[in-house]
């Protein structure tokens, strides 16, 4: 805990120097906070030497996780991600003479990307709600699900971010906070009226007041709830609709969408934008209206 307490040290500092998201910075005093509470419950110690970490131990350190946070397996698995980092570090440092997690692989569960369709999307759109928190909420729900940009993005989105390029529109051209892969997306007519709604409550140059990512997430099962959407609302949701719903199902390459989202390549893409029904019935619409006629070329009466 001691070292992992100077690990976190030099992420405050990383931080401080843009080099590191607050985001990231957080999921590892999450994982030292837990871990701590695990090593109290099954060794009955406030620590533990560094060379104590093993396979058995991230095992035990995963099913603690899964026990008392009822998290599922992926996210647990998160936690020993964190965890093997530390130790990684440590004995990148010489405090440990071999890495006994090094061989630890992550097993995760193969999961379906969840995204709305649009009769889902238009519902979240067009829902009148009561109060303030989920209509602010939902409002920056939806600008990422007509940007593609995560959390993290939108809410350090400045106006510095803009662009206008010889097409004589506006574009959206940053840095991704997690991967620093430059997002290139044409601003369209949604983003901007969300924009312009909370033009008046901007703090400096940020264009968007967005609450913490955790009570983003709160607040969008509130809203699920209410709009009758049987599906796990978060803020990533909105990435993967983008990707697939409001990008790929309506014809747009999979090279471009590479490109709007700041990935490196298509194969990352291709997580996200999954093809669904509504696509394959468009694209299986278009090639049987091509196929009109072909059927007079096979003459089956002289056969």
């Amino acid at each position: 805990m001691t070292y992992f307490d100077q690990f976190n040290s030099e992420l405050d500092e990383r931080v401080k120097a843009e080099d590191l998201t607050d985001e990231t910075r957080t999921r590892y005093v999450n994982t030292r906070e837990r871990l701590s509470k695990f090593i109290k419950e099954k060794y009955q110690r406030d620590d533990l030497y560094l060379d104590e970490i093993d396979v058995r131990f991230a095992r035990r350190f995963r099913l603690f996780i899964c026990t008392n946070y009822s998290c599922k397996n992926n996210t647990a698995q998160k936690y020993v991600q964190k965890l093997k980092t530390v130790i990684t570090d440590a004995w990148g440092n010489s405090f440990l003479v071999s890495d006994k997690l090094i061989r630890h692989k992550l097993k995760y569960d193969h999961t379906d990307r969840t995204c709305l369709t649009w009769v889902e999307l238009k519902r979240i759109m067009h829902k009148k709600f009561s109060t303030q928190r989920l209509e602010r909420v939902r409002d920056f729900f939806v600008f990422s699900c007509f940007t593609g940009l995560a959390y993290g993005d939108i809410k350090n989105l400045t106006t510095k971010n803009f662009e206008l390029k010889n097409d004589g529109h506006e574009w959206i051209d940053k840095n991704r906070n997690k991967t620093k892969i430059k997002a290139q997306i044409l601003f369209s007519e949604i983003p901007y009226l969300i924009i312009d709604k909370y033009e008046n409550e901007r703090i400096g140059d940020y264009l968007l007041p967005i609450r913490s990512n955790q009570k983003t997430n709160e607040y969008l099962k509130e809203i699920a709830t209410l709009c009758k959407v049987n599906k796990n609302l978060t803020s990533h949701v909105a990435r993967h609709t983008f990707a697939t719903t409001v990008t790929l199902t309506e014809g747009v390459p999979l090279e471009s969408i590479s490109k709007m989202l700041g990935h490196t390549n298509t194969v990352t893409t291709q997580i996200y934008a999954k093809i669904v029904n509504e696509k394959l019935r468009k694209d299986a619409s278009k090639w049987n209206k091509k196929m009109v006629g072909i059927e007079d070329e096979f003459n089956l009466k002289n056969q």
